[in-house]
């Protein structure tokens, strides 16, 4: 066999050839269709405006800062205390109780 017949072979079975040697190596591509899961599609991030729903409970977001963010956390109560923390910390929660983007943020006010 020849190094050509060689070569086109190793493409044959899905190998791709290095040239950057003297001597031709087949290498096998790592991944492949079956070892690649389907990520899933990442949560919006945070902004003023969202209202969040699980299970029994809701969380509003009032005001998103650079690391520190405003949400009320209320059930079924008319007046909520406003609550301060970080945006990690509010993710976490959000995505450990399974919660829900209801309204994705707050209309623009017109003057």
């Amino acid at each position: 066999m020849t190094v050509t017949e060689y070569a086109f072979q190793k493409v044959a079975d899905g190998c791709k050839l290095n040239f950057n040697t003297s001597f031709f190596s087949a290498v096998k591509p790592t991944t492949t269709a079956k070892n690649m899961k389907a990520k899933k599609p990442a949560p919006p991030p945070l902004a003023k405006g969202q209202l969040w729903k699980m299970d029994d409970k809701h969380i509003e977001i009032m005001e998103v800062g650079k690391t520190l963010t405003h949400y009320r956390l209320f059930q079924s109560q008319k007046r909520v205390p406003i609550s301060l923390g970080g945006i990690a910390a509010v993710q976490a929660y959000l995505k450990t109780n399974g919660a829900k983007l209801i309204r994705k943020a707050a209309p623009a006010k017109t003057l």
